[in-house]
Parts: structure tokens; sequence; C-alpha cells
């Protein structure tokens, strides 16, 4: 159960440029929030077993398609740092630099999502 109008909530949303996300949507902020809330429980768990485990099998196909999906959802969240870890997760991959750096730039990745979820987890409480 989340406390707050709808409006209170996104403001809540610090580091989430949510005036480009809202305006991408059409100004529907009840659209906006149900992407928010599906983002945090699909993703608010389990990624960075995920990510272990694509690092693991060496599946470096696999971990540039995650990262750049996850460009996409953080553009549609509005959340310009998450955005930028997968980006240079992905070039990381693509460019195959070495492994330190790209589990260095997992790291990052995994770090930058694990404050994203934990932000919107708090201003849904």
């Amino acid at each position: 159960m989340t406390t707050g109008s709808d409006t209170e909530i996104v403001a809540r949303l610090e580091g989430f440029d949510t005036a480009a996300a809202l305006a991408a949507m059409g100004g529907k902020t009840s659209l906006y929030l149900m992407i928010v809330r599906k983002f945090s429980d699909m993703y608010g768990n389990g990624m960075p077993e995920k990510i272990d485990a694509l690092l693991a099998a060496n599946d470096l196909a696999a971990l540039q398609r995650e990262a750049h999906t996850f460009k996409g959802l953080a553009g549609s969240l509005g959340h310009p740092g998450l955005q930028q870890a997968a980006l240079e997760l992905e070039t990381a991959v693509k460019t195959g630099r070495p492994d330190s750096e790209i589990r260095a730039a997992a790291a990052d990745f995994l770090n930058a999502l694990a404050a994203v979820t934990a932000t919107i987890q708090a201003a849904l409480a």
C-alpha cells in the first residue's frame, strides 16, 4: 500500500527526471507509477544473481542484451544514472574490454540498480 497521492509519490522519486518521463507518457501519472512499480517488482530482486550467472558462463551476448534492455527501461523511467550505468556495461561488452573492466561495469550497474529500486520502494512506502 502506498501513502500519499500519485503526485506526492512521484515527487519522492529522487534522482529521476520525472518531468521527462511523464511528458513521454502524455502526463499520465498513474501509468508512470504503474511502470515504476512493475520495474521495482520485476528487477528489485534477483538481478545480481542473473548478472553473476551470465558472467560466470561468459555469456557476453546475453549480458549485452540485458544491459541494452535496461538502458531503455531506465530511459523510460527517467533515471539517467541507471541509464548511463547500463550504457557503460553494454559498451564494455560490445567493445570487447577486458574481463576486469566488464566485471567493474557490471558491479557499477548493479549498484545503480539497487539504489534505484531502493528509491522506488521508499517512495512507494
